[in-house]
Formats: structure tokens, sequence, C-alpha cells
């Protein structure tokens, strides 16, 4: 370290808990890079100061996690189109005259889904469970990747048709639908995707909110939580045959698009996956 030495870092509150510093270190030392990446706690109220004092300090770039994704683009001075399109912002890259604010949830979650599952986009449909942040990247990126028909469900109807009208209006070529629960099973085919943008997963007694059995064979499984070892969607899942993963894959992917945005490289993807294996286990 010295004083040429680029410095990353994620902003968030709280964010001692983030397993950023160690994948994008490790994918640092893996190319050679003289930078370094820290974790800064930052209370909402003090947003502002630490963005626009990031900046003036010369770091490099930055991601932004809870709670700060979407209140850090009225601190920024350009956003990317992909970003503006999901409503929050999760990466920083310095520009010569401020900071550009990136979403790589999107690209993280369908790179992570097209490797681990299988899956892919044509002829598919698929069904997002959370009428959030989440399930908005998650939408987003599975538009871009060419999925035309997606299914809502939510505890909240009236946040599901909300979340569908708008996504409708601002995506062209896609038909999004707000669904019931209970539904849900009957509308998808083998190679159809369910996918939990919740924090569900989170919970140790967490079951998917409909029967399983009633879901065709072959549909795959995503789980966007993810901790140590299995989460509990995607324990339940595997046990009645199903193909299903977690969100560690996607936290890997975002990084690794967030890494390329920063440096112009390419990400050391499989390294910062076996980072996070370590870490939070299988």
């Amino acid at each position: 370290m010295g004083a040429f030495t680029a410095l990353y870092g994620v902003i968030g509150y709280p964010v001692r808990h983030s397993l950023s510093p160690l994948m994008q270190t490790a994918a640092l030392r893996a190319r050679g890079l003289d930078a370094v990446y820290l974790a800064f706690e930052v209370a909402p109220e003090k947003l502002g100061e630490a963005v626009r004092g990031a900046y003036a300090l010369g770091v490099t770039g930055l991601s932004v996690t809870v709670p700060h994704k979407v209140s850090v683009m009225g601190f920024i001075d350009e956003i990317d189109e992909g970003a503006r399109a999901i409503g929050a912002v999760n990466t920083l890259v310095r520009g010569p005259r401020g900071w550009k604010g990136h979403n790589t949830d999107a690209a993280g979650f369908t790179g992570s889904a097209r490797r681990e599952l299988g899956f892919s986009a044509a002829a598919s449909s698929a069904l997002v469970l959370g009428a959030g942040g989440a399930a908005r990247a998650v939408i987003c990126g599975l538009a871009k990747e060419g999925v035309k028909c997606i299914y809502i469900a939510a505890r909240r109807g009236e946040a599901a048709e909300g979340l569908a009208g708008e996504l409708n209006a601002a995506l062209g070529g896609l038909t999004v639908k707000p669904v019931a629960m209970q539904s849900a099973p009957g509308l998808l085919k083998a190679g159809d995707m369910v996918v939990s943008a919740t924090p569900l997963g989170l919970s140790k007694e967490a079951k998917w909110p409909f029967e399983m059995k009633s879901f065709a064979e072959g549909v795959l499984f995503y789980d966007t939580a993810y901790g140590k070892g299995e989460t509990p969607l995607e324990k339940e899942a595997k046990a009645l045959g199903f193909k299903a993963v977690s969100g560690r894959g996607m936290l890997a992917g975002q990084g690794a698009e967030a890494f390329a945005l920063w440096t112009g490289l390419e990400a050391p993807l499989e390294l910062m996956e076996e980072v996070l294996k370590n870490h939070v286990g299988r």
C-alpha cells in the first residue's frame, strides 16, 4: 500500500456483516492490482456527506448496500439506464465530474441462474415472489434476458399489482402479471423458474408459500437469500426433487459485474464464488 494505491469500499448501515470485502479483496489480488477494499458504516443521515467526501478523497469505486440503494441516487451525478429502471443503485463508478450509479444485481442474478440452474430465457416464464427492490431487479434482469411472461405474487396483492403495472409500462415486449399464491403452481412448466425475492429464506422455519408438489417436474427454484449452507427454501425444493439454489451465486455475480465496471478487467468469478463458498458453506 502506498501513495498510488486505489481505494474501493462498500457503504451500508450496518455493514460489518458484508462479505464484499472478502470477495473483492481476493479479486483485486488475483488480478495483481495495487488496491484495497474496505467497509464503511454510514448512517442514513450521513449518506450525502459520505458520498461527496469519498469522491473528494479520490475513492475509485463504491458498492452500496442496504439501506442506501435508493437514497444514494439523490447524491450522485449520473445514473445508468438499467439502474434507473430498477430504481436502485448498488455500484458507484468514479467519473471525471462525479459518481455514476449502476445496478449490477440484475446481471448478477441472471448470470447465476444460467450457470447454476441452466435456466434459458427462450420460451420460458418465471414466477417472482415479492414486490420490493430485489423483485424489481430480478424482473428487470429476466426481461433483459428475453423472458416474455413474468408472474408476480406477493403477500400484499396491491403491491404486486402496482409493480406489475409500472413494469409493463416501462419494459416493452414483456408481460408482467400479478397472480394469487394459490394459483401459481399451475402456471409453470418444466424449465420455468420460481424466484423468491424476499427475506423469507433467512428464517430457519421458512417454507415456500404454496403446495410444492403441485409444480410440474423440471421447474427450477431460486432463493435470492443466502446463509450458512443451504437455505430452508433451497433445501425444501431439493428434497422434492427440484433443482434449486440460493443467492450466493447472485452475490458473487453482482460483485464480479461491479469489479469489471471499476477496473475494466474481467473479474475472477470462480475465485469470488469459492471465497463465498468457503465462508458461508455449501
